[in-house]
Formats: C-alpha cells, structure tokens, sequence
C-alpha cells in the first residue's frame, strides 16, 4: 500500500458525485491519503462516506466557472505540502510507479504534446503544492481559462521568476501521468477516451452503466470508440456509439462513426 501522508486527493465534481466517488475509489485501492475531499453538490450525495470530506461547491455550470474555482477556492482543504487533483475520468493506476522525487516540484500534469514548447501540462490529473495555491494568488497573478493553461503557460514565467515555482520537466511529467501523448506506464492518467487502455471490458461496461449520456457529447468518446474499434472490440464500440447524441459542433465525427456502424465496423 502506497502511503502519501502529505497529499490530499480532491476531486470536483458538481454534476454527478457517484462519478466522482467511482474514481475516489481507483485512486484508495491501493494508496492511502492525508485526507479525501470531494468538493459537490451536496444534493446530490447520496449515502456519505467517513472517509471523505464533503465541502457544497459554488455554483458551477461551465467549466470556466470550474477552472475560476481551482484559482481561487482549494487552498484551505489541504492539509499538508501537495494536492493530487482528480477529475471523474482519471485515477491512479500504477501507485508502484510513484516517485519521492515527484513532491519536488510545484505542478505535476500529463504533457500536452500540442504544446511543444510548454508540454507541462494538463490539470486533469495534477499533483500541486500548497507553495503554488498561495502563489496564485497573487494580485500579479492573471487569472484566465482555462486553469491549467493558465498556470502552466501564460503565467509560467511569473511563477518561475517571482514565486520560484517549480513545474515538473517533461520527463517527470511522463512518469507521473498520461494523457494524450504516445501510451506508456505511468503513475495516473487523464482522458474518458483512455478507459479503454486502463479498464478491462467487464469494468468499462459496468462504468458505463453508471454514465449518462450527457458526459459523451465530446471529443473523448468518439476517441474512445475509435480506439475499441481499432483494437477490434466491436461491442463496446457499438455500445458506446448508439449513445452518442448528435451536435453541430461534432458532425463530421457522428456522421463518420455512423458510417463506420453502416459498414459493419
């Protein structure tokens, strides 16, 4: 059992806390924490649990409002140097992998490899310290969405320069989580379009009945479905893409994916 003792785990999560705890629950497996908080509409809690700690979140409808709130609001629910920040598709997945070295650093998130010149990195899955959270909040700090943009590129230098903030090289990005670059072993990762890499079949269909149709209107789950298709699980492809609600916006992919049904993919 990995022991992180000056680590909290957050997650943030307004829309459906059953999500939220699923996710909680990957990352406790095998790994235990100073403290567990899920910050939520407590309405919406049903049954909950000793182990976390329950804060009712400020309205939150967009996810500018959510990146506005991991600006300002989080500081105070960690209780020791560092936050390991989770959101309802990332979790830990191979605690062994854990380095020492990763409380070193000040911002820890899978690299962005869109990003070349600022490849660190995605807040879906980010270890902060406490250093940072006061450091942002900072008058000279430019507050803008998205939140990891935010910190990790348009406010990098004054981080580095004036707070002496140390965000992770890509190197020790790659080991501690996995987003969108090439697939490899890390200690967590990032991305629903992932699920299909670190969850066994029986798991991402019991997952998936836990999903509402609403959380596949993105990108992520047509990557998904690409990415079971290639990998010839036809099934869950096939399930996951008659979910998958027609917009405007990703047209050209729901027409595709249509297609790809039509021909018996």
């Amino acid at each position: 059992m990995l022991e992180l003792s000056n680590v909290t785990l957050l997650c943030v999560e307004t829309r459906d806390p059953q999500l939220a705890h699923w996710a909680i629950d990957r990352c406790l497996r095998e790994t235990t924490f100073k403290n567990v908080v899920l910050i939520t509409d407590l309405s919406r809690v049903s049954g909950q649990r000793s182990e976390i700690e329950y804060v009712q979140a400020p309205p939150i409808s967009t996810t500018k409002d959510y990146s506005d709130f991991l600006l300002t609001g989080i500081d105070h629910y960690v209780k020791d140097s560092h936050v390991l920040i989770i959101q309802w598709d990332s979790f830990i997945t191979h605690p062994e992998l854990w380095r020492s070295e990763f409380l070193d650093y000040d911002y820890i998130g899978p690299v962005w490899p869109h990003h070349p010149k600022t490849p660190v990195g995605n807040g879906g899955f980010s270890l902060r310290s406490v250093k940072l959270l006061q450091a942002i909040k900072r008058p000279e700090f430019i507050k803008r969405h998205p939140e990891d943009f935010c910190i990790c590129v348009d406010n990098k230098d004054f981080l580095e320069t004036e707070c002496h903030i140390k965000i992770a090289p890509m190197k020790i990005a790659e080991q501690f989580a996995v987003e969108r670059s090439e697939w490899h072993d890390a200690f967590g990762f990032h991305g629903f379009f992932n699920f299909g890499r670190v969850l066994s079949n029986d798991e991402l269909l019991k997952f998936l009945t836990m999903l509402p149709d609403s959380y596949l209107k993105g990108v992520d789950a047509f990557d998904l479905v690409d990415y079971l298709l290639a990998n010839q699980q036809y099934q869950l492809a096939t399930l996951i893409g008659a979910r998958i609600q027609f917009t405007w916006k990703l047209r050209k992919r729901y027409l595709a994916l249509k297609i790809k049904a039509l021909v018996g993919r």
